[in-house]
């Protein structure tokens, strides 16, 4: 029973060589580059909101999130304020990545967390079987960009 175990988690820890075992600020800036560009949209015809594309379903788990946190939440109407909604990116994303964790007992990449960003977490699992590679072409592509925006930002440090 033991040996099994032990083969799964080194084939998460390698095949996630570029885990995200920590969500950065830079991935949450990367995110809003490529959902937006900076700009405050409304998108996914009108279901989305704001620099990072919030639908009202993610803002909702993030407040319940924060209230377990005994954090400040915000009503979803700050979606489309900066400041809140780049706490709430990466609150998101913490979020998202612990659900990862708690499915596969392994760490996201930054491809997967993107993609549970841009697909839904039930998407992506439920659709895709958790495999970035089936996930649309859209999708694929701007995991591409976010993976060099990322390198680019670390160059830059």
């Amino acid at each position: 029973m033991r040996i099994p175990i032990a083969i799964g988690l080194l084939l998460c820890s390698t095949w996630n060589i570029r885990a995200a075992n920590r969500v950065t600020w830079d991935l949450v800036e990367s995110i809003r580059t490529v959902e937006t560009g900076g700009r405050n949209l409304s998108g996914d015809n009108g279901m989305a909101r704001g620099q990072w594309q919030f639908w009202a379903v993610a803002w909702k788990d993030v407040n319940q999130y924060r209230a377990r946190q005994k954090l400040m939440t915000y009503s979803y109407d700050f979606a489309w304020k900066e400041k809140v909604a780049r706490v709430y990116a990466h609150d998101y994303l913490e979020i998202l990545r612990s659900r990862f964790v708690r499915r596969t007992k392994c760490e996201p990449n930054v491809n997967q967390l993107w993609a549970m960003w841009n697909v839904g977490y039930g998407r992506f699992f439920n659709t895709f079987g958790g495999n970035f590679e089936k996930c649309p072409h859209s999708t694929k592509v701007n995991g591409l960009r976010i993976e060099l925006l990322l390198k680019d930002m670390e160059g830059t440090k």
